[in-house]
């Protein structure tokens, strides 16, 4: 749907943000997706009462996700549960991806954008980001959270790009030089950030990666 134009500022939250160089613009994109999650979650209880019949669970992801791995619902325990990545949670909790039991869905959905425009102060937000934010609101409407390791929840950020060399699309982020750096930075450098498993960290350490940087894995 359209996008706000002019979308509310919260001036403690402008003030309290992790990346103030950014300016309002910053905020304003912040908003915006608090207001499109909001759509999302109207649209599909539109579709449930249309068609009688309730979702069971809801997968938020976004549109640079890249799966190491197949993710099967059924093996996943959501039952009146958020599960969501324990890692670049920024202070607060990740909101990039997150698979949850539907009635869960208006706390997640539907109350970041309410509780940022109605009650910002009841929230006792230390730092503006979406991830704090996102803590908040959960704490605040008791929304049973589990953060999971990268072995539970095999997903990463990423971008496609063009091998100069081959010609063949992968994923990639941003830039041939920052793969690898831009994963420590998204992941953490704690060990339990990364996977354990070898071809998941196969896909980290050089599919994502130009042909330069996987020589210089090799030769290191």
């Amino acid at each position: 749907g359209p996008q706000l134009e002019r979308p509310y500022i919260e001036l403690s939250y402008l003030q309290a943000s992790d990346k103030p160089w950014l300016g309002k613009a910053r905020i304003e994109s912040h908003v915006r997706q608090w207001w499109s999650l909001l759509r999302c979650w109207k649209h599909f209880i539109h579709l449930a009462c249309k068609r009688q019949a309730p979702y069971q669970t809801f997968v938020k992801l976004r549109d640079d996700a890249f799966l190491l791995a197949p993710i099967i619902l059924k093996n996943m325990n959501i039952q009146d549960l958020i599960v969501l990545p324990e890692c670049g949670n920024f202070a607060g909790y990740n909101d990039k991806w997150a698979f949850l039991d539907a009635t869960l869905g208006r706390a997640y959905f539907a109350m970041p954008v309410f509780e940022y425009y109605t009650n910002y102060s009841s929230l006792n937000m230390h730092k503006g980001n979406p991830e704090n934010l996102l803590k908040r609101v959960l704490i605040k409407h008791q929304a049973p959270v589990s953060a999971v390791s990268v072995d539970i929840l095999p997903i990463l950020t990423s971008r496609f790009r063009t091998n100069e060399i081959s010609g063949q699309t992968f994923p990639q982020n941003i830039t041939p030089a920052s793969c690898f750096l831009f994963d420590q930075l998204k992941l953490g450098k704690e060990p339990h950030c990364w996977p354990s498993d070898c071809d998941r960290r196969r896909a980290i350490y050089c599919d994502r990666c130009t042909v330069k940087r996987q020589e210089w894995l090799r030769d290191h």
